[in-house]
């Protein structure tokens, strides 16, 4: 009985995840550091999409009702996952009002829909420029965001 393991078949190939590594005295450029948030990105979507799926995590408890002579659709605190894998944060309970005139023709089925949007919070001037009117501004940061749509 022989007991050593022999390989029968054997491949190799790369991955899409590409992780950053520095070293002392290395000049870093923007892709450089941009790579530490995509890695970073690239990974969680992968974990999320492969432990949850896409689809609620948790709450965004959908309630719909008359109040006040007006029908509203209520839609809980919670947390979702994008196809992607990214993230869809509903902080507070969202309230959207279905008949704003109080003439609700409502005999369609109604689906509510939750969209990840972002959107640009700190934009900064990227580079000096030789008058003041070419100055052209970058996004530091992105600011994740949420849609909700009622549609028929």
């Amino acid at each position: 009985m022989n007991k050593t393991k022999t390989t029968i078949a054997s491949k190799k190939d790369t991955s899409t995840l590409v992780r950053a590594v520095f070293g002392p005295g290395m000049l870093l450029q923007h892709d450089d550091l941009e790579q530490l948030n995509t890695y970073t990105r690239d990974l969680s979507r992968l974990l999320f999409r492969s432990f949850f799926g896409c689809g609620v995590v948790c709450g965004l408890v959908v309630t719909a009702g008359p109040e006040c002579g007006k029908i509203y659709v209520t839609v809980k605190a919670g947390l979702a996952l994008d196809c992607s894998g990214d993230p869809i944060y509903v902080p507070r309970d969202e309230r959207l009002v279905l008949d704003e005139n109080c003439s609700p023709d409502l005999t369609d089925p109604l689906w509510v829909v939750l969209c990840r949007t972002q959107k640009c919070c700190a934009p900064r001037t990227s580079m000096c420029s030789c008058d003041d009117d070419g100055a052209s501004s970058e996004c530091t940061r992105e600011r994740d965001c949420f849609e909700i749509r009622v549609v028929s």
